[in-house]
């Protein structure tokens, strides 16, 4: 598959493992969710590996309209063969969006070229498009791997063993914070059964003062030696779950390995290419930051690049010295943000 995979392309090879040969297959087929939800059917072909030889593979070739959708898909490999009949482990991965663009105001725009003499001098050896890529989208990874968007995914993990969240696009680059919110266990009744409602009220516990349901009843603090026995039994329970996070920023994906039923809660840290995103409190901050990338980035072009019309004289160590002037107590003020790739777990 390839690295990266971007909304409506076509011809991107696709091998998924089955789990198991699968030699003479008369059903070989990905079967597909997409980002919204909704499933497709992608009809494969058994597929022999030349890395390692084995036919345990189903390749697909996309089509048009197969990556429509931007986010997450999931695949699991279907198959059926003269000997058995099965499906593989599902797998994710991420299509992206074409608009890998800056989005700025011109006033902001504006007020960063104001560091090369704008508008008395344009597009000086910088156009606004290389302005953007080069000065710009730098100065705002910087600002956001402090001060990061935020996103939360909540979900339930109903079964054991180890389950991996992809991260959701190409914008998230790290992780805030991730943990387990809930255990589900039995703590509350969940059902009208008799024996069950009547293991929940010898605890009595809800939102109120109450015991036996009853309010204000709680004879000799019957409450408190209740509330006892249930952290003693959640005790020996602990002593028997499992439960481990990881957080892969390389191969962006975060994991939950537990052997029980419980719910996960992930805060994403994200990037964003729109200006408009940074806080006002840091606008300035970041706009002298773009001013520097934009004067370090002049600096270094102007020995590589001659432009006869130009009646400018351009001083390249003059301007590296203005950048550092700029840049340093920005990031002399930032340094007591920590880097938000990980935080909590």
């Amino acid at each position: 598959m390839a690295d990266k995979i971007y909304v409506d392309d076509w011809g991107t090879e696709i091998i998924v493992d089955a789990g198991g040969d699968i030699t003479g297959a008369t059903t070989s087929n990905l079967l597909i969710t997409n980002p919204d939800g909704t499933t497709d059917t992608w009809v494969g072909t058994v597929y022999t590996h030349p890395d390692d030889g084995l036919t345990n593979y189903i390749r697909y070739v996309s089509v048009v309209d197969d990556f429509d959708q931007v986010g997450i898909y999931s695949i699991i490999a279907d198959f059926v063969t003269p000997s058995w009949t099965g499906s593989g482990n599902p797998i994710t991965f991420t299509v992206f969006a074409l608009n890998d663009f800056i989005t700025i105001s011109d006033m902001h725009l504006n007020q960063i070229k104001s560091a090369i003499a704008f508008p008395s001098v344009d597009n000086v050896i910088l156009t606004d498009d290389e302005i953007k890529d080069f000065c710009i989208r730098p100065a705002l990874r910087d600002y956001f791997t402090k001060f990061p968007k935020k996103a939360v995914l909540t979900g339930s993990l109903t079964t054991s063993g180890e389950v991996e969240i992809a991260f959701p696009d190409d914008l998230t680059f790290g992780v805030v914070d991730a943990r387990i919110t809930d255990k589900l266990s039995n703590d509350s009744a969940n059902t009208g059964n008799f024996w069950e409602l009547a293991s929940f009220n010898k605890y009595g516990l809800s939102a109120r003062k109450r015991t036996y349901g009853i309010e204000g009843y709680n004879p000799n603090f019957l409450r408190q030696q209740k509330i006892t026995e249930m952290q003693a039994e959640r005790s020996v329970r602990d002593n028997v779950e499992a439960i481990r996070i990881k957080v892969d920023t390389d191969n962006s994906v975060v994991s939950f390995f537990t052997n029980q039923t419980c719910k996960y809660f992930i805060e994403w840290a994200k990037w964003s290419r729109n200006f408009d995103d940074v806080k006002f409190q840091r606008i300035n901050d970041v706009i002298k930051l773009c001013q520097a990338n934009v004067k370090e980035q002049l600096a270094d072009t102007v020995g590589l690049v001659t432009n006869a019309s130009l009646d400018i004289t351009i001083n390249a160590d003059e301007l590296r010295s203005q950048a550092s002037e700029l840049r340093d107590p920005i990031i002399e003020k930032w340094a007591e943000f920590p880097d938000m790739t990980l935080i909590n777990i």
